[in-house]
């Protein structure tokens, strides 16, 4: 029996054998690992989604771009020896621009899990001032004043709670969907406006109710601006989902 107990001790005790066992274990244990990171990683898809079904109705994350003035005027080109007039268009910042309200944040469940989504009340106010003066040493020639357009980016139109009425100059005009041709803006509204014999000051008031989530920003695309905005950050409903963007001022 002795050498039988030698024989099944030494097997035991090679180096070989541990580490084989070693190995075998650790197989073992990885087996739970991988279940719990595929658990992981689909509660993960399942998050994206259900994010994305809800910023879907609800509305999306939010880039507010302008306003600006898009001015179309006709410029002469020699074409096969012809001259011929041929539509063109300028882009004009305001002078000044101030956007103020509030951001209200919100959170929405789906089974296990939550989404913030927010409401804003934006009052967007500001000036053009001497118009035709900037326009003026650019040497354009008939310029359509009739058919100008004051065209605003807003990513997700869907997000759009109230009928958007521009006030220029205590006129108030009705926005319409889309950006008007011409502007570089891809997804946002536009007011026409007739600036024949107008005048060159021109100041614009409106109020943009919106929906988003995740965040809001502002693209202020003018010689000044400023903001008033409440801050939020300490919101029980943000936890760190809450983005605040604050506007520059180019040089």
């Amino acid at each position: 029996m002795e050498p039988y107990q030698t024989k099944v001790q030494g097997f035991f005790s090679s180096i070989l054998v541990k580490m084989f066992i070693i190995g075998f274990l650790v197989l073992i244990l990885l087996i739970p690992a991988a279940l719990i990171r595929n658990l992981i990683n689909e509660r993960e898809q399942l998050k994206a989604l259900t994010e994305l079904d809800i910023q879907d109705k609800w509305g999306k994350s939010q880039t507010l771009t302008g306003p600006m003035l898009t001015i179309p005027y006709y410029r002469e080109v020699v074409k096969d020896d012809k001259t011929i007039k041929k539509l063109s268009y300028i882009q004009i910042l305001p002078d000044s621009l101030e956007i103020s309200g509030t951001v209200i944040p919100e959170v929405r469940y789906r089974s296990i899990y939550r989404v913030v989504v927010y409401t804003t009340r934006l009052g967007i106010s500001g000036y053009f001032h001497n118009l035709e003066e900037q326009v003026e040493p650019m040497g354009l020639s008939d310029i359509q004043w009739d058919n100008i357009q004051l065209n605003m980016g807003i990513s997700d139109l869907r997000g759009i709670e109230n009928e958007l009425t521009l006030f220029w100059n205590g006129q108030g005009i009705e926005a319409e969907p889309g950006i008007a041709a011409g502007n570089p803006l891809i997804y946002g509204v536009h007011i026409p406006l007739d600036l024949s014999g107008a005048g060159s000051d021109y100041r614009f008031e409106l109020e943009v109710g919106l929906r988003g989530s995740a965040s809001l920003f502002f693209t202020p695309m003018l010689f000044s601006a400023a903001d008033n905005f409440p801050r939020y950050e300490n919101h029980p409903a943000c936890n760190r989902s809450c983005r605040r963007s604050h506007p520059t001022t180019p040089a």
